[in-house]
């Protein structure tokens, strides 16, 4: 009977796979298929010999625009604000004395006309605090790298500059604003923060400074960051392998279904149609090399373009079994591609089979 994959070992194979996806796959265009969309007697989608890239499920994000043509940029050209300050983390051990968490703060920057322009350098960093500047020191860690690295603004991204703030400061909350010297001579810009804050933390019980300073430093600029979907649709789907026979037949293949069920009350659309990683691992004997090819493929979904709120889908799957396996098992593991779909464990599963010669 086949014995289902620890977590564990079904963790280590998708793992030790990533860096050999592919390795027999085709081409990353959805490919020209052959037969008809429709579906086997028994209700299941047929199997589609459709190897891909896994780069083709990958999540798109735009690049950044091109800096060709384009003049450094002005104070006047922009706008910025500080939408908030975020506590951060204090990333401690137990029992490691480390100086308390301070504030993050992200500056949006916009352009106000259409001449994209440029950002190079890190930018001087002062904050006011009800307009007068605020009791605190400067400082930065930019590196030469960084330095050199140039962001375009255009009226489609922005830009962003990263400031962090180190307690203990403990003064009344005012209005706050950061005014940045930009790179260039470019003149000030102002930031307003709209919802300030500060970071009193690490003052004595007695209300006395704690000996630590309050730093604010900044970085230098980089293209905004583009909104990209935190799940996929499909994240609320489960697969489950079903018709596994009892023996891998050693030189053949292992013929078996995935059902992927939807436990909501909402269609889930397969579009974009996914794909799914699909690995095969055998161990090593002796002096024989072991197995561990790993494969993508996309799925059929002409003949499902859904998952039915409260049904399921079954897709028939193939496995090559090596002519000669060294060892006396052979594992599958197999998980769903899609982008913005991390990997999810309702959505990934494996079997092990004896092998018969």
């Amino acid at each position: 009977m086949p014995r289902p994959l620890t977590a564990l070992a079904l963790t280590a194979l998708l793992v030790a796979g990533c860096g050999t996806a592919g390795d027999e796959a085709a081409a990353d265009a959805p490919p020209s298929v052959g037969p008809a969309p429709t579906l086997l007697p028994d209700g299941t989608v047929p199997w589609l010999d459709a190897p891909v890239s896994p780069d083709a499920f990958a999540l798109q994000v735009p690049a950044p625009p091109s800096a060709e043509g384009a003049e450094p940029c002005r104070a006047a050209q922009l706008e910025a604000v500080v939408p908030r300050w975020v506590p951060q983390g204090d990333g401690g051990e137990p029992g490691v004395r480390r100086p308390p968490p301070g504030l993050i703060g992200v500056v949006e920057v916009a352009l106000r006309g259409d001449e994209p322009c440029t950002l190079q350098g890190k930018a001087g960093v002062r904050l006011l605090l009800d307009g007068a500047d605020a009791p605190v020191q400067y400082a930065d860690g930019v590196s030469e790298e960084s330095e050199r690295r140039t962001t375009t603004v255009t009226r489609e991204r922005g830009a962003e500059l990263r400031v962090d703030w180190t307690p203990p400061f403990c003064a009344p909350v005012g209005t706050q604003e950061l005014a940045l010297d930009l790179p260039d001579g470019g003149g000030e810009l102002r930031a307003p923060v709209r919802e300030p804050a500060v970071p009193c933390t690490g003052v004595a019980a007695d209300g006395g400074d704690s000996g630590l300073r309050t730093y604010v430093s900044g970085g230098v600029f980089d293209s905004a960051r583009v909104a990209t979907p935190l799940d996929s649709p499909l994240a609320v789907l489960r697969a489950t392998a079903e018709q596994v026979p009892a023996t891998a037949v050693a030189g053949g293949s292992v013929d078996w279904v995935v059902r992927l069920t939807n436990p909501t009350a909402q269609d889930v659309p397969l579009d974009p149609c996914p794909g799914y990683l699909q690995q095969r691992f055998v161990q090593s004997a002796g002096d024989a090399a072991g197995v561990n090819a790993s494969e993508a493929y996309r799925l059929d979904c002409r003949p499902v373009p859904v998952v039915p709120a409260g049904g399921s889908v079954a897709f028939r799957m193939r496995a090559a079994v090596p002519p000669d396996p060294p060892g006396p098992a052979y594992v599958v593991s197999w998980r769903l591609l899609a982008p913005a779909l991390p990997g999810e464990d309702g959505l990934r599963l494996g079997f092990t089979l004896p092998v018969q010669r």
